[in-house]
């Protein structure tokens, strides 16, 4: 794996852990203020309970109204109501265990709690506000040792616990607030490093294609330079095969005529070669031109002699696309050449239609077809299954396709066979 392959996932890798490093600050910061402000709720309601149990104690029919007490009680050993106001019940379930006091549940719009007077109370941290006092006896004083407004209570009547109700007003709205800024700067970091990843994908797609496209430009100035190099001495080879072939009379003469031959017929080769490379490396559409395919398209399929069955006769519908029909000449005769060559017999067929906006020149032969794992390969330059193969046929049908607006694609054909489909834009005109 090279370098830029390995640079991905390192970049993944690194953007994720950024990500869960952030998300983490994120969720610490948040839960840890929804602890504060719960933490300030619940100091807010034992001050607020303390306060009224120490009115309560001072004077049991002065007690302060506050606004955000929505319920109040005080209550004896046996659960019985020594003092009740607004929401707080008519009874209390005094817990035998002490340690199961005190109780606090926060609801939607309020907060309850339930905790003792007396002993038990000086236990919670920070809460003491009843202390004990000794008496003779060691018996401690009840309710911090002195009388209730000069009410005097049995052992079975003392105050034990009260309840109260505490209304937290926008408590809950401030979490779901935290929650959901919490929730919604996760979802934008994850957005974000999403964003980041395909970025940076694009971003590797955009050099390696930039690579690509400087080597094949270095391939084009190289290809150039070398076709306008051998034409000049393939003329000179063709013009010594041709003296050699004008040579008669002896069984030498006759030899080295045959081999003349050959010759001239692999310098043609080499000079068909060279041109397509000539022609792969040329830009822009050409000589373009509006032009009727139909009529044209009859022309070109005579010139093969009955090699080609020409479809879609019946339409007789002008068809104008604009294209350099020099160049779309020599697009259509690679495909066929390719035909030709995957299956002869029965002729390969080429029909004319219109799909859209498009015009289409369809190619189709009986031959093997393309394997599936090539097909994605075709139309790059100088890519070939074929032992003689040059790989710029396809690759040059498609350039000339997409210079005049229009594609080059391949359909695997059903029961076996290719099938090749120039499309292009479909013009209303006249010929010129």
């Amino acid at each position: 794996m090279n370098n830029r392959a390995r640079a991905f996932p390192r970049f993944v890798l690194l953007a994720g852990l950024t990500l869960g490093i952030v998300l983490a600050l994120v969720w610490s910061m948040v839960l840890s203020e929804r602890g504060i402000r719960r933490l300030y709720l619940e100091f807010e309601a034992y001050r607020a309970s303390t306060v009224l149990a120490e009115a309560f104690r001072l004077s049991p029919n002065l007690v302060p109204v506050d606004n955000r007490v929505l319920g109040f009680g005080i209550y004896s050993q046996d659960g019985s109501v020594l003092f009740r106001m607004g929401t707080a019940p008519g009874r209390l379930a005094i817990p035998v265990a002490p340690a199961s006091f005190p109780k606090m549940r926060i609801g939607a719009s309020s907060l309850i709690l339930e905790r003792p007077l007396g002993p038990e109370g000086s236990d919670m941290p920070g809460m003491g506000f009843m202390m004990r006092r000794s008496r003779p006896g060691g018996q401690p004083p009840p309710f911090g040792g002195r009388p209730f407004g000069g009410m005097g209570f049995s052992l079975s009547t003392m105050p034990r616990a009260l309840w109260l109700e505490y209304g937290i007003g926008g408590y809950a709205r401030q979490r779901l607030a935290l929650l959901g800024g919490a929730a919604f700067a996760t979802l934008a970091l994850l957005g974000v490093f999403i964003l980041l990843v395909r970025l940076y994908r694009r971003n590797a797609e955009l050099r390696e294609s930039e690579i690509r496209s400087r080597e094949l430009v270095q391939l084009g100035e190289a290809a150039r330079t070398l076709v306008h190099e051998i034409k000049n001495p393939l003329g000179v080879i063709r013009i010594q095969a041709a003296t050699l072939k004008r040579l008669g009379g002896s069984e030498a003469a006759e030899k080295a005529r045959a081999k003349a031959l050959l010759i001239d017929e692999e310098v043609l080769r080499l000079a068909g070669l060279a041109d397509r490379i000539r022609e792969f490396l040329k830009g822009g559409e050409g000589e373009a031109r509006e032009l009727e395919l139909r009529s044209w398209l009859r022309d070109f399929v005579a010139r093969y002699s009955g090699q080609l069955a020409l479809s879609g006769e019946n339409d007789t519908g002008p068809a104008w696309v604009r294209v350099d029909p020099e160049r779309l000449s020599l697009a259509l005769d690679n495909l066929v050449r390719n035909a030709l060559e995957a299956c002869p017999d029965p002729a390969p067929d080429v029909a004319l239609a219109r799909r859209g906006r498009q015009w289409e020149l369809v190619v189709s032969d009986d031959g093997p077809g393309v394997p599936a794992e090539l097909v994605q390969r075709i139309f790059e330059p100088f890519f070939t299954t074929k032992e003689k193969g040059t790989g710029i046929g396809l690759a040059l049908a498609r350039r000339v396709a997409r210079s005049a607006g229009g594609e080059l694609a391949y359909r695997s054909r059903p029961g076996g066979g290719a099938v090749f489909v120039l499309s292009l834009p479909a013009r209303r005109g006249t010929s010129r």
